[in-house]
């Protein structure tokens, strides 16, 4: 489910071809979604106000008034997983990868990081953004952050690896890994406070 800023209201459903509805001014209407798209489990709105939809596939599509177009990636297939999606003020599309680490789209550019650039993790579940310029990850192996300057700055190959902090069983958790299925899940409250959903509890 992913709430807009203009009142919308959009909901994915599981199993459905047409599995996409939109609650707009108390109708509820659905949306006929491109063949072949599996599972949606992801879903958030950008600074311009698109609403962006991932898919179990590794399908990414945007809603365009009344039409879902398939956005078009550079690698998209069944290995490429989309866990979650976050948008953030400066125009990033974030996407969280089930394996395979995480996906930066911004102006029509795209790129991928993993572990092999320093990633802690390649099993992403949430991505939340602070407002002191850190990207917060729930994971697998637990929760970490890592600055989004220097993940872009990765993702443009203008630096080779960047580095994260992790938190853990040090940090008084006897499990954190993140819960993941159906984004958002984490966020963001009103008083800066970050809450993201573990398999032992909210963190």
């Amino acid at each position: 489910m992913q709430p807009c800023t203009n009142g919308d209201v959009w909901l994915g459903e599981i199993g459905s071809v047409n599995g996409l509805q939109c609650l707009r001014n108390g109708n509820l209407t659905t949306h006929e979604l491109p063949k072949d798209i599996r599972t949606l489990r992801a879903m958030a709105q950008d600074s311009s106000g698109n609403v962006w939809i991932g898919s179990a596939r590794g399908d990414l599509l945007r809603a365009q008034g009344d039409k879902i177009v398939r956005e078009p990636l550079p690698e998209s297939d069944e290995a490429l997983s989309i866990r979650c999606l976050t948008a953030t003020p400066d125009g990033s599309l974030w996407i969280g990868y089930d394996g395979v680490g995480v996906g930066w789209m911004k102006d029509g550019h795209y790129s991928r990081v993993c572990t092999a650039q320093g990633l802690f993790d390649d099993y992403i579940s949430q991505i939340i953004s602070d407002d002191n310029g850190w990207l917060w990850f729930g994971s697998d192996h637990g929760i970490f952050k890592a600055r989004e300057k220097d993940l872009e700055a990765v993702a443009e190959g203008k630096i080779a690896r960047i580095q994260t902090i992790h938190y853990g069983r040090d940090e008084g958790a006897e499990n954190l890994q993140a819960n993941f299925g159906y984004s958002p899940g984490g966020l963001r409250s009103r008083d800066g406070r970050l809450w993201i959903p573990t398999r032992s509890g909210l963190a």
